[in-house]
């Protein structure tokens, strides 16, 4: 068994866990901005914690 290659799966995997994990916390603020862009202006000022666009 060759451990060389173990090693570097699993550094793969991890890699690329820790990648999507950077990518969607990039991706997250421009989807609230856009979500924020379409709802209302008093959905958007009342706060709600709502991530997806309220009201239209």
């Amino acid at each position: 068994m060759n451990l060389g290659a173990a090693k570097g799966n699993w550094f793969d995997a991890i890699n690329y866990v820790v990648l999507i994990a950077i990518s969607l916390l990039c991706i997250f603020p421009i989807v609230h901005v856009l979500a924020i862009s379409f709802s209302s202006s008093t959905a958007a000022s009342s706060g709600g914690g709502r991530h997806l666009a309220g009201r239209f």
